[in-house]
């Protein structure tokens, strides 16, 4: 192994999907790297003795045959996200879409609506901007599959929900499309954050989708915050 990659890196690259090409699962790709480079220092029994020479038999290896199956998708996006802060196969919200409120709409539909329109949107936080200037209103930049949806909190409405625009990755907002030329953004009027029991699934699939949630909450999707 060189010099300048460690168990670690590896292991990481292999979650990530750097070997995908390898025709092999993420899961089996970690068991051939135990095999090839053997057991972590700590676990090496003290009594073994590192040159110690036994004549090998000529048997099979029952370990180079063992099959896993992969990653599943949201176990996949969670390993992602916590190495690299974002995921180069899914959207997060895309691993859910189909257990929201049917009601809520891509970012790439906003277009289609008339001005003033009641809407539902969801998304990741990308950026939070409050500045001095802007007398108390609060900007809200949110991601889909789709695209971004630019959102307008006054400032009322701001203070009632601080701490879940201050602190939340995955936002639910209700409120009104503006239009103006082809400026579209959404004036809030109600925000929640993406919760699972507003998701209409099965209990098995209730608990992957919390754990799921749960997981990329650990190691959300970095936004930028400006005041």
């Amino acid at each position: 192994m060189p010099r300048s990659l460690n168990r670690d890196m590896l292991e990481n690259l292999i979650l990530v999907g750097g070997f995908k090409g390898f025709g092999l699962t993420r899961r089996e790709i970690l068991w051939q790297l135990g095999l090839w480079i053997g057991p972590r220092e700590s676990l090496r029994p003290a009594t073994v003795k590192r040159k110690q020479i036994q004549t090998e038999l000529r048997l099979e290896d029952p370990n180079t045959v063992i099959t896993f199956p992969d990653l599943t998708a949201t176990e996949q996006m969670v390993m992602e996200y916590r190495m690299l802060h974002f995921s180069v196969g899914f959207h997060p919200l895309s691993l859910l879409r189909k257990g929201l409120d049917s009601k809520i709409i891509f970012s790439n539909r906003l277009s289609e609506l008339s001005n003033h329109d009641p809407v539902k949107i969801s998304g990741i936080v990308v950026s939070r901007q409050r500045p001095a200037s802007a007398k108390g209103y609060a900007f809200i930049s949110l991601e889909d599959e789709c695209g971004f949806i630019n959102v307008v909190v006054k400032p009322h409405l701001y203070e009632k929900f601080r701490s879940t625009l201050e602190t939340e990755p995955f936002l639910v907002i209700c409120g009104r499309l503006k239009k103006s030329g082809s400026s579209l953004n959404v004036l809030a009027s109600d925000i929640e954050r993406l919760d699972v029991c507003k998701i209409k699934n099965s209990p098995k699939k209730m608990v992957e989708n919390f754990n799921y949630l749960e997981g990329l909450r650990k190691f959300p999707p970095k936004s930028k915050n400006f005041s």
